[in-house]
């Protein structure tokens, strides 16, 4: 290849990696980098939802969470009618920082979160047709907001913030039927967002966690050490007591490893039937560490107020923990046995920890169980199958559950009357006698009745989330389908228009550059390719183009006409001449424009 064509390719070459980029970031005509419109018209989304709302009822629009796996019928699901459409899609929307990840919101993929980087961001989105709530998966849990609610001219209907709720990482927001766009204000740095669903037309699936808040009070504190424990080590005692027995149980998780075992946890619960959010104390988890190290990393006169202050507001009657010894030799889970232990005593003391003592006042636990202890053991029956778990055995539904630990599952095989066996528990401390029949753990002891605050509100049984009785179905129905305004006469299909369609959140990715860059490619490549093979195919007929030479004469302003014979100009065609010539050619083209490299 001669350098005169060695020059040419390297021109075009760089001309593509410049337009290249330049074609995929350039954003649409109207719209900013994230898809929402430079007008932001709410006068006309009432015309625009007329033909939109037909569209609420087809197929493919379904809220994409799994279908459930069989669960107890006391945690059965409300009806399917009406349930919750995503239109995530439909929906457009703006970030005020960290534009870049925003589309890490709507990827599907727990993994990837958006993070404000500065504080006072904002999110905004315009519904794309009437919506009945936003499902927020949060990066972490407690996260400072405010959510203000727009109507028609952007006026306001409703306002709440994160005192209205609790901390966790599922949030369900309802929105009123006459919402047109919503809009986050998250005032700390540090707000993490891993996912956002805009659903419509009734409640969520079934398998969409909406969590009710911690027990406030509870008759049962099951302190698990780590995330599965609780499962694994305590077999069917959640189910059982929660559900079969509809004793109010809150569960606390010691330590935490991180975000995708927490997600786990809070699959595994939703699954066992549990509906209250569990207690986190987020201290990091070490396995194999000394019990004493553990302590140290903990701080662990920290962790045992955290645990007094847990025993006072709640005001167990039975708390259950785990093995003393530490379950595999665990040297964490023998720390938290032992911070659980001092706990207990201290939760009594009316001169421990004056501000839980002052805030919720001292309180006395009934009794005390650690896994496998070896005094006054008692042996649990989780085998026995009841109608309030669908006809299933609480140690069937916890083993069910504790598949949703899919990091675990492996290493750690849920088991039956094994070296761990989970039905095996002893008494370490007792205020109201020792167990004389067994097989329960509230033997002595009294309850709260808070369970009937449940039954005369809720029917707990089967409540998930405010479930839509027949009236509110209707009611729906009506909003979103306006019954004072005859039916619109149908309108023909449209031709398909040109405009690209914005999609996933109207985060988009502008695809135009790169089909013209293409495009382009492909029509240089052809006319080069034929180019060269129109002077390969004369060459063999005995005619010289000398491509490399006359694009050289071009470049330098030189005039040249197709020859009739073997001229140039008005002279005879000289090789040896023109060679001379070229080489000067040569060295002056690159003098003029390779003494900086800029030009390219």
């Amino acid at each position: 290849m001669t350098p005169i064509v060695k020059r040419i390719f390297a021109i075009f070459i760089c001309a593509v990696l410049f337009a290249a980029p330049v074609g995929l970031a350039e954003p649409e005509d109207g719209y900013d980098d994230y898809g929402l419109p430079d007008d932001f018209d709410y006068d006309s989304y009432e015309e625009e939802n007329v033909d939109e709302q037909a569209d609420l009822n087809r197929p493919g629009l379904e809220d994409d969470a799994p279908e459930p796996s069989p669960t107890p019928a006391a945690v059965s699901q409300v009806s399917t009618v009406g349930r919750a459409r995503d239109i995530t899609s439909r929906c457009k929307a703006r970030v005020s920082d960290n534009k870049a990840a925003a589309k890490n919101m709507v990827d599907r993929k727990l993994g990837t979160v958006w993070t404000s980087r500065r504080q006072n961001t904002r999110l905004e989105i315009r519904l794309g047709a009437p919506a009945t709530g936003v499902y927020i998966e949060w990066g972490r849990e407690g996260a400072p907001f405010v959510l203000t609610e727009y109507g028609r001219n952007n006026t306001v209907i409703s306002t709440r913030s994160d005192s209205d709720t609790f901390p966790c990482l599922k949030t369900w927001f309802d929105l009123d039927p006459e919402t047109r766009s919503v809009r986050f204000d998250f005032p700390n740095r540090g707000t993490s967002i891993a996912e956002i669903y805009i659903l419509a037309g009734g409640m969520p699936a079934s398998t969409r966690q909406m969590w009710l808040p911690p027990h406030d009070q509870a008759d049962l504190m099951v302190v698990a050490a780590i995330y599965g424990d609780e499962l694994l080590y305590f077999g069917g005692m959640l189910p059982y007591y929660q559900i079969e027995r509809e004793i109010p149980t809150q569960i606390v998780f010691a330590t935490n490893v991180n975000r995708q075992a927490k997600e786990q946890a809070l699959a595994a619960l939703w699954t066992a039937g549990i509906r209250h959010y569990p207690t986190f104390l987020d201290n990091p988890y070490r396995r194999g560490a000394s019990a004493q190290d553990a302590l140290d990393r903990w701080g662990g006169e920290k962790m045992v107020n955290d645990i007094v202050s847990l025993i006072r507001r709640l005001q167990p009657s039975v708390v259950v923990t785990n093995d003393a010894k530490g379950e595999r030799n665990d040297g964490s889970r023998a720390a938290v046995a032992q911070v659980v232990r001092e706990a207990v005593t201290n939760a009594a003391d009316g001169d421990y920890d004056p501000i839980s003592l002052s805030a919720f006042g001292g309180w006395k636990v009934s009794k005390l169980y650690l896994h496998l202890y070896e005094d006054n053991p008692i042996t649990m029956d989780w085998t026995t199958a009841s109608s309030a778990l669908n006809n299933q055995s609480p140690l069937g539904v916890a083993r069910n559950a504790f598949a949703k630990y899919t990091s675990l599952t492996s290493s750690s095989p849920f088991q039956e009357g094994e070296q761990y066996d989970n039905s095996r528990f002893g008494l370490a401390f007792t205020d109201v006698g020792p167990d004389i029949a067994g097989g329960d753990l509230f033997e002595n002891v009294s309850l709260s009745g808070l369970i009937s605050e449940y039954d005369d509100d809720l029917n707990y049984n089967s409540w998930d989330g405010d479930a839509l009785t027949e009236e509110d179905l209707n009611e729906l129905h009506n909003l979103l389908t306006p019954i004072d305004e005859p039916e619109p006469t149908p309108k023909p299909t449209p031709e398909p228009s040109p405009t690209p369609v914005p999609s996933g959140f109207a985060i988009r990715e502008n695809l135009d550059g790169l089909r013209i860059f293409l495009i382009v490619l492909i029509v240089a490549a052809v006319l080069i390719g034929g180019l060269f093979g129109a002077n390969i195919f004369l060459k063999s007929r005995g005619i010289e183009l000398n491509l490399h030479r006359r694009l050289n004469r071009l470049l330098h302003g030189k005039s040249f006409r197709l020859p009739a014979g073997r001229t140039h100009g008005d002279d005879e065609y000289d090789d040896e001449a023109h060679e001379a010539e070229q080489e000067y050619d040569d060295e002056e083209y690159e003098e003029e424009y390779d003494d900086d490299g800029d030009d390219f």
